[in-house]
């Protein structure tokens, strides 16, 4: 945009200079298209004062009018010295209204022969980059291939100071999907049998009886802490102990005594967590078990199967499926034991 090139300042950061900074925010130096648009369709540029173009009443809100007619509007011509001429507003107007013409027709020529694309990926879909939910955009005019496109609108709003193109062609994102789904409903398949098996079951016991025997050492070792610490005590009562020697073991053992309560509750989580991520009643393999693989994608399997999307630049796609969080411990201690298995996402 021209405007950010020359460093224009906004509206609201003029008012901000101007008030010496006792204004309520600095105000945005970015110009946007929606602020461009509404300048170029103010009346109060040509010298007169326009008001009553909407109608709201704090104390009756179900009593409004978004949008009130134009003849309807209060006008008072020549109210203030006038920025631009009437004739020149005039020009504007019409030629923007050529534009959204023109545009139209572009994009109903666009549309022929256009088979309409259905969105699989309704509210779950983002920009990697400012976070924004992204939409279809099945109209562009960028698209003369036909094909519908997953574009971020960031670059061109004031949310995001660093301007950005994320758009990927939805037959594209369709293939990245379905390849990622079917690799979680292998992945499903193959763990749960390992976990039926003799060598799945032996891990498991294993994992589990380290990690109750690294939690009930934790437990010892704490409780020799607090003997150690009533040995200390009355050594130092008894004055076999100096104060300052007296003061750095009981800091020793404080330091010592926290770091093996982190690591008790640490232990005790992860035995809760794994004890179900290694069972049947996984949620993740629940999920993946109890659903037949897509051949082809719908609504309804994106919504059920996936959490998020996000879109990255260079057409990079991250995928958080539903329950992952039981996924990872499992393929952990999967690919901690089959270290020839490949079990990438």
């Amino acid at each position: 945009m021209r405007l950010r090139e020359l460093d224009a300042p906004t509206q609201e950061r003029i008012e901000y200079l101007r008030s010496g900074g006792r204004t309520c925010h600095e105000g945005t130096s970015l110009w946007s298209a929606a602020s461009v648009r509404q300048i170029l369709t103010n009346r109060i540029y040509t010298g007169d004062f326009v008001c009553g173009k909407r109608y709201n009443r704090l104390c009756d809100p179900y009593n409004r009018r978004p949008s009130i007619p134009e003849e309807e509007w209060v006008i008072i011509p020549d109210s203030h010295p006038a920025y631009i001429s009437k004739e020149d507003f005039s020009r504007i107007q019409d030629r923007m209204k050529d534009n959204v013409k023109k545009r139209r027709e572009i994009i109903k020529k666009n549309q022929e022969g256009r088979p309409f694309e259905e969105n699989y990926y309704k509210r779950i879909i983002f920009c990697g980059v400012c976070g924004n939910r992204i939409h279809i955009c099945r109209d562009s005019v960028a698209s003369k291939d036909k094909c519908a496109l997953y574009h971020c609108q960031g670059y061109a709003t004031s949310r995001h100071p660093v301007p950005h193109r994320i758009s990927i062609h939805k037959k594209l994102l369709d293939v990245i999907v379905l390849d990622q789904l079917q690799n979680q409903f292998h992945l499903a398949r193959q763990f749960t049998d390992w976990l039926k098996s003799s060598a799945g079951k032996h891990c498991v016991a294993t994992y589990l009886h380290n990690l109750e025997s690294s939690l009930e050492n934790c437990r010892r070792d704490l409780e020799s802490l607090s003997l150690h610490r009533t040995q200390i005590f009355e050594s130092y009562a008894d004055a076999l102990l100096d104060k300052d020697s007296y003061l750095q073991e009981m800091n020793h053992i404080r330091d010592k005594k926290h770091s093996l309560s982190l690591q008790i509750e640490k232990d005790t989580k992860e035995l809760e967590t794994v004890g179900k991520a290694f069972s049947p009643s996984n949620p993740w393999l629940v999920i993946f078990t109890s659903t037949p693989s897509p051949v082809l994608l719908n609504e309804k399997v994106t919504h059920s199967l996936i959490d998020r999307i996000e879109l990255a630049e260079s057409w990079q796609v991250t995928i958080n499926f539903k329950e992952e969080k039981w996924f990872l411990p499992l393929q952990n201690l999967y690919e901690s034991n089959l270290p020839q298995t490949s079990t990438e996402l």
